[in-house]
This record gives C-alpha cells, structure tokens and sequence, in this order.
C-alpha cells in the first residue's frame, strides 16, 4: 500500500523518481519499499509488467497506469479489443481516416518504390500513385532484411475445449523460469475469438522460437493445469526488419509488451517529423 499510495501521489512519485529514476526496479521494491516473495513477484510482473530488468522511472510509470486504469471501464485494470488484438483498432483508424478525407485501397499489391528529386512513385498493381512523403511499414520495402541484433518474439497459440479459467473473463498472465518471462493473455467466446464454450491461451516471450518452445508450453500448462483439453496449438516466431534506405518507416521490430504503447509512441515519432511545430 505504501507503493501504491507514493505512485498515486504526483508530489511523492516525482520525488522517487528524482531520487532513484535510474536505479533497478526490483531493487528498490526490495530496499525501500520491503517487498519480498510473492508480493515482490506480484508487483514486478502482474503489475508493471516487466519481461527483464527495468528502471524504477520505468516500473513507476507502469504501476501509476494500473492505478489509476483500476476500475475505469470494469473490474480490472485493462481492456481487451474484440476480434483478436487491434483489429478493433484498425477499423476505428480507417473510418476515421475517411471522415477526414482520406482514402484506402484494399488488396493492392505494391510492385515497386522510388524514390525521386520531388518525392516517391509507387508502383502498384493497377496503377501508380505520386506523393511527397511516403510512410509505411518496413515490410513493403524489397531491400529490408532481418535485423542480426535484435531478438525475436517466440509465440504460441493455444486453443482450449473449455473456458478453464473461467467463462466471461479475461485475464492478463505471467511466468517466470529463471531470466524468461513469458506474458499471457487469456481469452474466451466474450472478446470473439473463439466459439462459444471455448477459450484461448496466447503467450509470448523474447527469444527464438526453438529455444523457448519448452517454456512457453510451461507456462501454458501452469496457466491451464488440467482443467481443460487442448484443441490446437500454433508456434510461430517474429523478427525484426532492418529496413535501408531514406524511407519514413514505423518500427519493424515485434513488441513483447501487452498494450499499444509502441504503437503510439512510433505514431507521435512521425506526426513529429511531419508537422513539426503544429498543433495536432
């Protein structure tokens, strides 16, 4: 409580954070705030969410939106979008981007890009558009490679033959093996993504695939237990692109985190080249 009532408070928060914005989180849990065991666990993964080690700037951040998200649209501290994650999102983006004038075209392959004195040409299947700035998503770009430095997200996808933990409910999940911690996401026929009666374990973690198939299977069945059957399983591995080139690109990195934050974050990194100066 003592935690929580220092990050509900703007005067206390900027404080610690002044005083120990750099230093590890979990360190400071441990020697300021004297948290040990399960709570210590509690904080450091259900709460702030952390995969690895995080500054207590970063981890004070992340327990201040968990506050103050308890109980604003429901009992728990997140919303889950219906159809699977972001397809809510899109829709919602492409209709606003029509009311302001904007146009999509659906299923239009992209042959070529160029880029010119004036601008860019792109090519594509039944035509060629002429623009002065181009933004776009690494993966349409034929000189992108995959980045050496970068780890992937290993993910696997488990479907269940009852909702085990529990039938109207969503729950956010974590599993710690040693330095892994893998981030789960339950889900059942309320968000729309699986029939009704049935229910899906989603868990991810950074690393390649191969090597941490073992502990995602892990966390799945510490999740689960024996109390439903599992249908199907999928694994799968995301890398991130190393795009060349002058391109204005978002990130083509996969992110490990459970929320949109990247997403907002590369999206006000844009807005801030493009209209620099502007009130958006």
């Amino acid at each position: 409580m003592r935690l929580l009532t220092t990050v509900a408070d703007p005067d206390q928060l900027a404080q610690l954070i002044s005083d120990h914005g750099n230093e590890d989180f979990k360190t400071v849990l441990q020697e300021q705030f004297k948290l040990s065991g399960n709570l210590l666990a509690a904080v450091l993964y259900a709460v702030a969410r952390a995969t690895g080690p995080i500054s207590v700037h970063q981890g004070c951040l992340r327990v201040e939106k968990y506050v103050n998200s308890i109980g604003r649209y429901g009992r728990m501290a997140f919303l889950s979008s219906m159809y699977g994650s972001g397809a809510e999102l899109a829709q919602a983006f492409c209709r606003s981007c029509a009311v302001a004038g904007g146009t999509y075209v659906l299923a239009e392959p992209v042959t070529q890009i160029t880029k010119t004195e004036s601008g860019y040409t792109v090519e594509l299947a039944h035509g060629t558009v002429r623009t002065k700035s181009l933004i776009m998503h690494p993966s349409y770009l034929p000189e992108t490679a995959l980045s050496e430095t970068e780890l992937p997200i290993a993910r696997r996808f488990t479907v269940l033959d009852s909702p085990a933990l529990g039938d109207d409910t969503t729950s956010m999940l974590s599993f710690v093996d040693g330095d892994c911690v893998v981030s789960m996401l339950y889900l059942t026929s309320s968000t729309m993504v699986v029939p009704s009666g049935k229910a899906l374990v989603y868990a991810w973690t950074r690393g390649a695939y191969k090597q941490v198939k073992e502990v995602l299977e892990r966390a799945i069945d510490c999740a689960v237990g024996a109390k439903a059957r599992r249908l199907m399983s999928v694994g799968l591995e995301c890398r991130t692109l190393a795009p060349s080139g002058g391109f204005t690109c978002t990130p083509g990195m996969p992110d490990e985190s459970v929320d949109m934050d990247s997403a907002v974050v590369a999206a006000q990194a844009i807005l801030d080249k493009f209209f620099a100066g502007e009130t958006s």
